[in-house]
């Protein structure tokens, strides 16, 4: 055997074995951190396409999202501490775009974060108009509490 192709085939072996231990390191603290504080890394607990996504729709990046969604990353994907999905996430901030892709791809208007709100409540709870009028359009549920804790400009919005 040439000593480049064993070269190439020690790297490979090497390469495989950083990999695997990477992902051994990273299932321990993502159960340790777990343990000890109750709050977990979301860069640990998260796949690297779920951390992805939730950072894709933060920062407004359509494009990425889109990719993210057909290599079939879950728009349903709870965050660790909060409880929060993505559509939580951008109806909190506004981003119209990204609510229509993530509700075209199957996100649940119903879904509830560790506070029991849906991305519904989140977008009254930000003041965000167009999101509560794309959401209410799409068959989000409107509660008693939701009434009572909106403005009369966003009661008036919920209730017509």
């Amino acid at each position: 055997m040439s000593k480049s192709i064993l070269l190439i085939l020690i790297t490979l072996f090497l390469m495989l074995s950083i990999k695997h231990a990477f992902s051994a390191i990273n299932k321990f603290n993502t159960k340790s951190n777990t343990k000890q504080s109750g709050k977990i890394n979301p860069k640990k607990a998260f796949s690297k396409d779920q951390y992805s996504l939730y950072k894709s729709v933060y920062m407004g990046r359509t494009n990425k999202v889109k990719k993210l969604i057909d290599s079939g990353v879950n728009v349903n994907v709870h965050s660790p501490n909060s409880h929060r999905t993505p559509l939580h996430l951008a109806a909190s901030k506004g981003k119209m775009e990204m609510v229509k892709i993530l509700v075209e791809n199957g996100a649940n208007l119903e879904a509830t974060n560790s506070n029991d709100k849906t991305p519904l409540y989140s977008a009254i709870e930000s003041s965000k108009i167009d999101i509560i009028k794309y959401l209410k359009s799409k068959g989000a549920k409107i509660t008693q509490d939701m009434l009572n804790k909106s403005s009369e400009n966003i009661k008036s919005i919920l209730i017509n």
